[in-house]
């Protein structure tokens, strides 16, 4: 799904490549939003590495000193 999209996004910034000036403002739009998802994406990451991290890092412990970001996301709700 994600490949689909990322392609859908080159086809039209390729094609407004092609379309002269007045394309150049739809391209800047569509690449400042693609920067905009990418941060999100990337952010998300960050935070999923970091929890998976910290369940390495404690999961060797005795089960009352565990830290698990994973099951405290699933019991806050």
């Amino acid at each position: 799904r994600d490949i689909d999209q990322q392609w859908g996004a080159a086809r039209t910034l390729l094609g407004l490549a092609e379309g002269g000036p007045d394309s150049c403002e739809a391209a800047l739009h569509l690449a400042g939003a693609k920067v905009a998802q990418l941060d999100e994406k990337l952010a998300s990451l960050r935070a999923m590495r970091s929890s998976l991290v910290c369940l390495i890092q404690t999961c060797s412990l005795p089960r009352e000193e565990r830290i698990c970001p994973l099951l405290q996301a699933l019991e806050a709700g």
